[in-house]
Parts: C-alpha cells; sequence; structure tokens
C-alpha cells in the first residue's frame, strides 16, 4: 500500500506537513462481508522546527520516522461484486523517533478509521483499493523532564492493490 498522510496538529503540521507511508496489509475473512485486517506501514519525512521563528539561524532539519501497526475490522457495505464499498475501523500503535540535535523516540496509540471502493477483477483474484482514513492518536517521546507529546492525528488517502490467495470461496489452493 501507498499512503499520503496529512498531518492535522498544528505544530506537527508546521513542521512536517505530510508523510509518505509505505505498508503491507493482511485481511482475514470471518464473514461473508467482514475481515479482520493486520496492517504495517513505514514513513519517513524532514521538517523544520523553528518554522515559527524567522531569527533563528542554526540547524533547521529535523526528521521523524514512523511505524504505525493496526489491527481492525473492515466490512463491504456493497451489494455488487465487483465494486466493494469499504468501510473500516482499527486500533493504531505507532512507533515514532524523531531526530533534532539528540533523538527521542517512543509510541504513539489511537484509532482509525475509513471508507472507500475496491474494484475487483473478474476472477475475484486481483483488486485495487482507495480508502479514505481518520487517523486520531498521539504519544510521548523520550523520558522524564525531557518527554514531549508527538501527535499523529491527521487525514490519509491509502492507495493498494490486492491479491487473493483463495478461490472467491475462500479456499486455498482449490481452484
Amino acid at each position: 500500500t501507498y499512503e499520503f498522510l496529512s498531518l492535522t496538529e498544528s505544530d506537527i503540521e508546521d513542521t512536517y506537513g505530510h508523510i509518505s507511508l509505505f505498508g503491507l496489509e493482511a485481511a482475514v475473512p470471518i464473514g461473508i462481508n467482514t475481515s479482520v485486517i493486520l496492517n504495517g506501514a513505514y514513513g519517513q519525512t524532514n521538517g523544520n522546527p523553528f518554522f515559527d521563528d524567522p531569527t533563528f539561524t542554526g540547524p533547521a532539519d529535523q526528521t521523524v520516522k514512523i511505524s504505525p501497526f493496526s489491527l481492525g475490522f473492515r466490512s463491504n457495505v456493497s451489494q455488487n461484486d465487483r465494486l466493494r464499498i469499504y468501510i473500516s475501523a482499527a486500533f493504531q500503535a505507532t512507533w515514532i523517533q524523531e531526530e533534532t540535535i539528540e533523538t527521542s523516540e517512543g509510541f504513539g496509540y489511537g484509532f482509525i478509521f475509513g471508507y472507500g471502493p475496491e474494484w475487483r477483477s473478474q476472477d475475484d483474484r486481483l483488486g485495487i483499493s482507495m480508502l479514505a482514513q481518520w487517523r486520531g492518536g498521539s504519544g510521548d517521546l523520550g523520558r522524564g523532564y525531557e518527554s514531549h507529546t508527538f501527535n499523529t492525528t491527521g487525514f490519509s488517502m491509502r492507495l493498494g492493490v490486492t491479491y487473493s490467495l483463495g478461490n472467491q470461496s475462500g479456499e486455498i489452493g482449490h481452484d
């Protein structure tokens, strides 16, 4: 999957703006139209922490690396076999590392809610999806009095390619 995450908390948005995430997702059917989903991704971007101080003349490069992992459910609400419309909800744990003069890292936690279409091939094995998501979450980076909160709240658009291992009945290896 490829995901474009636009961060919305004001200081984080002004410093980094957005981040591109690349990942993998696995879905296990638990019903006719419902699946458990597990997703992992990684992204990195640079920013300027002194965006609001034009008099600052020191090094302004700052890097953030994030790796979100999510576990949740998605359900197809469409009656069309070739065009699925998914709604999803998941819990997310995100490893975050922020590098300035010093490096701080930690975990953030939150929820993801999504909605979007998936177009399926005639044999139901290949799909192309587009999912709009709202992510809410934050966590503390660093330790003790040097810790600070990093907010991963934002909106994202995720594009994905799906390949189903089984046939339409969900049996693997029986065509």
